[in-house]
């Protein structure tokens, strides 16, 4: 069973492989279109070269289209001003970066 997930002031820390798993990662995504409170949202999703960023970057799309989001989710490794230009270019209702960011690799190894 998972720790949980803890959010602070700049997103969702969690370590790899505990607090960072499919499971919660697809529970996260679930949890952004229902408080979005709007049908078909619009989401835009990037990721980071880091380990699994772009299979948890696709994990969150399939759970967010299959809540009837509409997604645009970036092919290749994007930095986080990229992500948040396309948020605001495509009108979009919400943005998704995954990355570690500045944090110690055992949070994306």
């Amino acid at each position: 069973m998972s720790p949980g997930i803890s959010f602070g002031t700049d997103g969702w820390r969690g370590l790899m492989s505990s607090d960072f798993t499919d499971r919660n990662v697809r529970c996260v995504a679930d949890a952004l279109y229902r408080s979005l409170k709007k049908n078909a949202p619009s989401i835009a999703i990037g990721f980071d070269g880091r380990k699994d960023s772009d299979r948890f970057a696709a994990a969150c799309a399939e759970v967010l289209v299959g809540r009837g989001a509409t997604v645009l989710l970036n092919p290749s490794v994007i930095p986080t001003p990229v992500l948040s230009f396309a948020v605001r270019h495509f009108h979009c209702d919400a943005g998704i970066m995954i990355t570690a960011s500045h944090n110690p690799p055992e949070y994306n190894e």
